[in-house]
């Protein structure tokens, strides 16, 4: 695991900031637990406003801040950056800051190379012409184009035309703290409080669960529910609330820094997303064994899930469909509360193992030990 020149591997990865959301969270993950032994990590960040990060970033990773306040101002000083630095290997984890690197590859040093993680299916959201022919044109201009799943990697085949050599399908790490500590005495009812985590954004759905919700009291009136995120939505949601006279049901805490805290003291959780790339909050639940219910936001997801015990996949995305599969998963714990006295089930999830930090990061580094020796 050397470079051409028998020193450790030296790498940038690139992202907006700290404590950002689940692709902030991998990265850090990632880039906290390369082997000193083998690798020079280096993290850039792009934008100058940071939130707290759940873990602090070891003494070994040397920091770079840009700090711009819009990505089209990084363009110079990313440039500079890289050219200075001259990596061995820069990873970009962001797709607009994916194109603004694979736009400035004429420019870099020879001989890097450049990966690219997607958050997302690229076709999603891509209605625009000049959108894809971006795409077409800049993205097979990566060594590496890392994709959380195989439906992710066939939407780059069929979509946009790259060269399959070129894609690569890896799982994000998961960890999560020891909450032993954290974990207060159940109710009797703790089965049915339920948890969703994610940025309050339209894309995140979380006005499609309030709406399911207000179905699901009907059969279930002791149901309450935690949303975890901060965000652009949060008055419309808070707005909704009220309006489906659930104020009293549903709580807005805000960003937690540890939400494995929360998980700790809930029963389901619930992922009501519109769309994702392989959500980390749901992957973090099922770390930490509790019943999930989900939308089938992205193939990956439905195929990582499909079949598995204690997991309600929603048969579409709307707020009916994610209501019937509260009532049934609601239903579930209620009776293993009953039969056991259990307030609040937990499962093991078999399709997590891939996802446990050591087996992840190894394959990171695999991956990137085998694009500098090309």
């Amino acid at each position: 695991m050397w470079n051409a020149t028998g020193s450790k591997i030296r790498i940038l990865f690139l992202i907006p900031y700290l404590g950002g959301g689940g692709t902030e969270r991998v990265i850090q993950l990632i880039a906290s637990n390369l082997r000193q032994s083998h690798f020079e990590v280096h993290l850039g960040l792009v934008r100058s406003a940071d939130k707290q990060s759940r873990e602090p970033l070891p003494d070994q990773i040397t920091v770079h801040r840009i700090g711009v306040r819009r990505l089209r101002e990084s363009i110079v000083p990313l440039c500079l950056l890289i050219r200075k630095l001259r990596p061995d290997v820069v990873l970009s984890c962001i797709t607009h800051l994916n194109l603004v690197v694979l736009m400035l590859r004429p420019f870099l040093p020879r001989g890097l190379r450049v990966l690219v993680r997607q958050e997302h299916a690229a076709s999603a959201g891509l209605s625009q012409a000049s959108t894809r022919f971006i795409y077409r044109k800049v993205y097979p201009m990566a060594d590496r184009v890392i994709c959380q799943s195989d439906g992710m990697a066939r939407d780059f085949i069929n979509e946009f035309g790259i060269n399959p050599d070129k894609l690569v399908v890896l799982h994000n790490p998961v960890s999560i703290k020891d909450t032993d500590s954290a974990v207060t005495p159940a109710s009797v009812n703790g089965w049915c409080n339920l948890i969703t985590i994610g940025r309050l954004t339209h894309e995140k759905g979380q006005d499609l669960l309030l709406e399911a919700l207000a179905e699901v009291r009907h059969d279930f009136p002791q149901v309450k529910l935690t949303i975890l995120g901060d965000g652009e939505d949060l008055e419309q949601l808070q707005k909704e609330r009220r309006r489906l006279d659930l104020c009293d049901q549903v709580n807005f805490a805000g960003y937690c820094l540890h939400p494995e805290r929360e998980l700790s003291r809930s029963g389901i959780f619930v992922l009501p997303s519109r769309s994702e790339g392989m959500p980390n909050a749901l992957l973090e639940a099922a770390m930490m064994g509790l019943p999930i219910v989900s939308t089938p936001c992205c193939s990956g997801l439905v195929d990582l899930v499909r079949n598995a015990p204690a997991v309600w996949l929603a048969k579409a995305i709307s707020s009916r469909a994610i209501a019937d599969a509260l009532c049934q998963a609601l239903a579930e714990m209620k009776a293993i509360n009953e039969e056991k006295n259990d307030p609040l089930p937990r499962f093991c999830h078999e399709f997590i193992a891939p996802f446990k930090l050591s087996q992840a990061v190894a394959a990171y580094e695999e991956m990137i030990c085998e694009a500098v020796r090309q």
